[in-house]
């Protein structure tokens, strides 16, 4: 994974420089591998706290010939550079990627295009949201089809959860020189908790752990809607941090 397309901004650490030594075999999941049940991520509404910032996250089908589950997340606090739109594309019946689109005034005036077409990723930069696509314009050639590492977290509910269960998850980044299609650290499912909000809803969660050089992430997913519940830095040393969690449910999503 790149910091490039991650939305949860404290993964960007765990990524930079991944020191796994367990898990290197971990097998590799792709759109359309058998480890992966398409029929478990459906639409959804959640609101979340992402490091005391307030996020929603909601998923639509949208489409009939080739239904996509187009997904919106939406970051917004004071002050206003917080604030930040993520808008991203998997076909549904088998959860490849489709598009992104995404800006961050936080992170510098650039704002990502990118658009899975039959044989090539085709990214475009711009410094602006209203302005010329073909900036800067690069594509990639595509061997076998991913997702988007931004949703991933999300995606774990589609892959086996049981105890020792690990993979890896086909993915894309941008780079210094462009962009490549590569692959995320191994993920590995270490247990099972309960995770009790504060509104008293209780949700049996699976624990998912992926090690970096800094900390360990563990992810609390669900195999129903929404999926992610939590997620906590475990650092080499200190206490642990919650750095995302469910607010609320708000409401399954219709099909547009």
């Amino acid at each position: 994974m790149h910091p490039s397309h991650l939305f949860l901004s404290v993964v960007v650490f765990l990524v930079v420089t991944p020191s796994w030594v367990s898990g290197q075999e971990a097998p590799l999941v792709y759109p359309g591998h058998p480890d992966l049940d398409v029929a478990v991520f459906q639409p959804f509404e959640a609101e979340y706290i992402q490091s005391g910032v307030a996020m929603t996250v909601r998923t639509v089908l949208t489409g009939d010939a080739a239904p996509i589950l187009s997904t919106v997340m939406l970051m917004h606090g004071a002050p206003l550079a917080t604030a930040g739109l993520d808008h991203i594309g998997h076909y549904a019946n088998d959860l490849r990627f489709a598009y992104r689109t995404f800006g961050f005034g936080r992170w510098g005036q650039e704002y990502v295009h990118a658009e899975a077409r039959r044989d090539t990723l085709a990214v475009s930069r711009m410094p602006t949201p209203l302005g010329d696509r073909q900036a800067t314009f690069v594509e990639q050639p595509i061997a076998q089809p991913f997702f988007d590492g931004t949703l991933a977290y999300w995606l774990l509910a589609a892959l086996p959860l049981e105890e020792g269960y690990q993979a890896r998850l086909a993915d894309w980044g941008l780079t210094e020189q462009g962009v490549e299609i590569d692959t995320t650290p191994p993920f590995e499912v270490i247990g099972q908790e309960t995770i009790t909000l504060a509104d008293g809803t209780a949700y049996p969660c699976w624990v998912v752990a992926v090690t970096g050089a800094q900390f360990t992430l563990h992810t609390y997913v669900t195999r129903a809607p929404p999926y992610l519940i939590r997620q906590r830095m475990i650092p080499q040393e200190g206490d642990p941090l919650t750095v995302v969690e469910l607010k609320r449910l708000i409401t399954p999503s219709a099909q547009y």
